[in-house]
């Protein structure tokens, strides 16, 4: 099997060059995110795997210190993208990518938008009253984030959990055989 080959049929697992390269990918995604990288690495290689895997082999197959491992699992874990599962007779820590990981994510980021407009709101609300126009700045500021939260809420409401948005298919290229 090619490399194009395995890229269409989604098995990234046949061939180990594109699994590297993807898994590096998505940590610089992430990277260009403001989230360490390592955290991009762990991400791309549960959507590789999709099965559980332990602090030991994570770091055993990423070539990173364990302690870099539980550092960033237990971060995507708090953000919703991984769950820690056990494995009957073993008790080291194992993870696996959450159901449904991307519903996750806007369900938390809706919440930190909603917790900052609240914030800046009552920042913008305790200024001295000769600081007026910072109390605006502020306060758009706060606007900002609400509408934000107001269309991101939006986007989650339409995309139910499923792997689509309500309403759309996604589209592939077609296969060149």
């Amino acid at each position: 099997m090619t490399s194009l080959q395995a890229a269409r049929s989604g098995d990234f697992a046949g061939d180990q060059a594109l699994t590297e390269r993807f898994i590096e990918q998505m940590g610089l995604i992430c990277a260009a995110e403001s989230m360490p990288r390592i955290a991009g690495r762990l991400f791309g290689l549960f959507l590789v795997e999709g099965r559980a895997l332990s602090i030991h082999q994570i770091a055993d197959r990423l070539v990173v210190s364990r302690a870099s491992v539980s550092t960033n699992a237990r971060m995507l874990e708090g953000l919703g993208v991984l769950e820690r599962v056990g494995v009957p007779g073993d008790r080291q820590d194992y993870f696996v990518l959450a159901h449904n990981p991307y519903h996750r994510l806007l369900i938390g980021l809706v919440a930190r938008m909603k917790r900052a407009h609240d914030d800046l709101v009552e920042a913008a609300n305790g200024f001295a009253p000769g600081m007026g126009a910072a109390s605006q700045r502020v306060m758009k500021l706060a606007v900002f984030f609400l509408q934000s939260s107001q269309a991101v809420g939006g986007l989650l409401d339409s995309y139910s959990g499923s792997s689509e948005p309500k309403g759309r298919r996604m589209k592939t290229a077609p296969s060149r055989n």
